[in-house]
């Protein structure tokens, strides 16, 4: 089965005001910083991918694909923009829409899945087509849709937290797991003497390499290597909460520097 009964395409300029958002595109969120860089980098380059269209009437058009561009465009006060037109039905135009997202790789899989299931309950498609229309196997479509069955709680705690594609789940892990162990070296070779070593005009305090030299009070209650374990698990802990949200797009060396500044 071809997603389009025709390979005719046609790129053109149409007006902004002609143009309707599409009904049925998969991506939900939207990063308003990402959108403002796109249309800074518009306004400097220009367009350089056409918006995807179809045509719904007489001089009126529906986006397939190219919502973040659309928007970009729109920011910077742009009346009329290039676009293929290509002639697609809705099923067709909700696949393509899909495509696109997974090709740039910026779906989140909770909003793969919820297009999908869209699709296969609207359109009645078998799931083993959708996989292939999609370039999915099977079982990797089935698995998607599984998600679904979880929660709206859950659904919602996986996309705010930045849980995305197990690729990028375990680039998370990797860079969480730098922060304890660049982080403790530094943690104990500066960081806990500048916080807790001996007093320096009441500011700050004096390195202590390793903590070699320091001791809680004797009516603390518990022993020096409590207090030093427990400052750095905190301290650990505090980064890793501190870079969730960068973790998934900082490159890895980046990464490890601020590991070692922030302990």
């Amino acid at each position: 089965m071809r997603i389009l009964k025709s390979p005719v395409r046609t790129l053109t300029q149409i007006s902004l005001s002609d143009l309707s958002p599409n009904p049925a595109q998969p991506r939900r969120t939207f990063s308003e910083a990402a959108i403002d860089a796109l249309a800074e980098s518009i306004r400097e380059h220009g367009l350089l991918s056409p918006l995807l269209v179809r045509r719904v009437g007489p001089g009126k058009y529906e986006l397939i694909a190219g919502e973040r561009r659309l928007r970009a465009l729109k920011k910077l006060g742009r009346t009329r923009a290039e676009a293929i037109i290509v002639a697609a039905y809705d099923m067709q135009s909700a696949i393509l829409a899909l495509i696109e997202n997974i090709q740039r790789e910026q779906l989140h899989f909770l909003e793969e899945a919820r297009a999908c299931r869209a699709i296969l309950d609207s359109e009645g498609m078998p799931q083993e087509e959708l996989a292939r229309q999609l370039g999915r196997s099977p079982s990797a479509l089935a698995n998607r849709l599984r998600l679904l069955h979880l929660t709206a709680e859950t659904q919602q705690a996986m996309v705010e937290t930045g849980l995305t594609r197990a690729k990028n789940a375990g680039n998370i892990v990797m860079k969480n797991f730098m922060d304890f162990a660049l982080g403790t070296v530094f943690f104990w070779f500066l960081g806990f003497g500048l916080m807790f070593g001996t007093d320096f005009h009441g500011i700050i305090g004096i390195p202590d390499p390793f903590v070699q030299n320091f001791h809680v009070a004797d009516d603390a209650g518990f022993p020096d290597m409590a207090f030093l374990i427990f400052q750095t698990v905190f301290c650990a802990t505090s980064a890793t909460i501190v870079s969730g949200a960068m973790a998934e797009r900082t490159k890895f060396s980046a990464y490890c520097v601020y590991s070692v500044l922030i302990s």
